[in-house]
């Protein structure tokens, strides 16, 4: 599995919203308690290249149905993962 779509995350991490949060924000059958919610600065495929990697390599990878699954990696973790 390998992606080149690479984003920007807000540098003051995630704001946590709980289920009834999500809710309020009508948010479509919220199933978790919590939630990190993260602000998408903008992608940045374009000053990497863009080149692919691969995401079975990344610490965070999870597979099977868990796959779909967003995961975070750093700058060091996602460079080791290029393809």
């Amino acid at each position: 599995m390998s992606t080149n779509k690479i984003y920007e995350l807000d540098s003051n991490g995630p704001v946590i919203f709980s289920k009834d949060d999500m809710e309020r924000k009508k948010y479509p059958n919220p199933k978790g308690d919590i939630y990190l919610i993260y602000k998408i600065l903008r992608e940045c495929s374009l000053e990497f290249g863009n080149a692919y990697f691969d995401l079975r390599k990344l610490p965070n990878y999870e597979s099977n149905r868990n796959s779909a699954k967003p995961i975070t990696a750093s700058l060091t973790e996602l460079l080791k993962s290029k393809l």
